[in-house]
């Protein structure tokens, strides 16, 4: 699955699918690095601000984490 825009809210978009996508931890770590890459992208090819920057960064990260954290608690039962 690639993506068909190179605008950088439809790459978020596209990121966002493919987390919601995710059924293991390896590729819960492939979209960590693509989040790392996406931010790259973000330096090397548009003029945002830096917090504009890091805002994007961290959503995609918490979504990323919110769905790392359900595969867990999935796996291994709540702790209450």
């Amino acid at each position: 699955m690639a993506a068909s825009s190179k605008h950088y809210g439809d790459l978020i978009v596209w990121i966002e699918s493919i987390i919601n996508s995710c059924d293991n931890l390896s590729q819960l770590r492939a979209v960590d690095k693509l989040i790392d890459s996406f931010g790259e992208y973000l330096d090397r090819t548009t003029k945002m601000d830096v917090f504009e920057r890091s805002d994007i960064i961290r959503d995609l990260r918490l979504k990323h984490n919110s769905k790392e954290y359900n595969f867990y608690e999935r796996k291994f039962g709540s702790s209450k």
